[in-house]
């Protein structure tokens, strides 16, 4: 995979991480940087520094009027968002047909800043 793909899979390495440890922030992956195998045969930053992002790009099953996202069903995305220090800007990414009215928002769910849509 090309540039994308690694993107991809950094992203998908900080948010799989303990809850604890998303709490404190994300870490860098890098040549040369002690990394350990994830169950889909790619590589995530075993340690390193702590590292806050700016923005976080979550992938929404569906979402509503409000911005609220219907996710994978863990509740990882609404704790870190919650513990973290700062509050990074929010992007969700979907369909535009995942639209619905509401999701009915519970009082731990947090809305995201913005979706990006294939309208």
């Amino acid at each position: 995979m090309g540039d994308k793909g690694d993107r991809a899979r950094r992203a998908d390495c900080a948010s799989s991480r303990h809850q604890e440890r998303l709490a404190a922030g994300v870490s860098h992956l890098g040549a040369g940087r002690p990394a350990r195998t994830r169950s889909l045969e790619y590589s995530c930053p075993s340690h390193g520094p702590a590292v806050q992002p700016d923005v976080v790009i979550a992938p929404v099953v569906g979402f509503d009027e409000a911005n609220y996202r219907l996710g994978y069903g863990g509740g990882f995305f609404d704790r870190t968002l919650a513990a973290a220090p700062r509050r990074p800007l929010v992007v969700g990414v979907g369909y535009a047909r995942s639209r619905i009215r509401t999701i009915y928002p519970q009082p731990h769910d947090i809305p995201m800043d913005v979706v990006v849509t294939d309208e």
